[in-house]
């Protein structure tokens, strides 16, 4: 089986030394998201793999990838309208685009992306998302997708009394513990989302089809946010060091 794209996820990838989302040719009415490294252009066994119908854009299956993790969460919870993003990478961006179609306003940006200009999606959504320095206590919800547990020391030292916090990003560093008795004391709320545990393979496959539905409806917009470049191995070292847009794609 040929692998034709790969997605690049910066955070984990400088951690984990490897990618591991990895997009096939067509073949038999059927297209496969897999865990693959980047640069493998041929693979036989395919493991923890997605399988749609080969009739999505590149930026479409891309975006789809990322927001599954943000959409397996919110599948289960339901969180008031007054949310800080913290991170705008592949995850946070996403799960941005999640909270714009389940009709979320009040919605705020902590990141130190060089990225910021969201105009065609503030028009689309008709809203204006607001863009914040620092992290202070004046939200309902604190969305964490940086997987820098420097952010979340800093969330869970300024945020008030009562509210939510949302875990989307993995950690790989232990320099900072949750203080259970912070939590206890401002009476806080913490939920987990990750796209792999706890949940089937069946039901990934679901909710990841219905989300490249949605998700048509974006397709000339996400050609802004998303980018596609020819594959090396400097390309791979300069997109890590340095993305060059919310979400980057490799192709072969």
């Amino acid at each position: 089986m040929k692998i034709k794209y790969s997605i690049v996820s910066r955070g984990s990838e400088r951690y984990i030394n490897h990618g591991y989302m990895g997009i096939t040719e067509k073949s038999d009415n059927k297209q496969y998201l897999l865990d693959v490294d980047h640069g493998v252009q041929n693979i036989d066994k395919i493991k923890n793999y997605l399988c749609f119908e080969p009739k999505y854009t590149i930026q479409n299956i891309a975006l789809s990838r990322f927001e599954l993790i943000s959409e397996i969460l919110f599948q289960r919870i339901k969180i008031s309208d007054n949310i800080l993003i913290c991170g705008l990478g592949g995850v946070g961006f996403s799960c941005l685009i999640n909270l714009l179609k389940r009709g979320y306003k009040n919605i705020s940006i902590y990141s130190r992306n060089y990225l910021s200009d969201l105009k065609e999606i503030e028009e689309y959504f008709d809203v204006k998302i607001k863009k914040e320095k620092f992290i202070t206590g004046t939200h309902d919800t604190y969305i964490d997708a940086t997987g820098d547990t420097a952010v979340l020391n800093d969330i869970m030292n300024n945020i008030d009394f009562f509210k939510n916090i949302i875990i989307l990003g993995t950690y790989h560093d232990t320099k900072f513990q949750i203080n259970p008795i912070l939590i206890n004391r401002k009476s806080l709320s913490i939920y987990g989302g990750h796209e792999f545990n706890g949940v089937s393979l069946e039901y990934r496959n679901k909710l990841y089809r219905n989300l490249l539905e949605e998700n048509k409806l974006f397709d000339k917009i996400m050609v802004k946010y998303i980018s596609i470049n020819n594959y090396s191995e400097e390309n791979l070292k300069q997109i890590l060091n340095k993305k060059k847009n919310y979400i980057d794609i490799f192709k072969y």
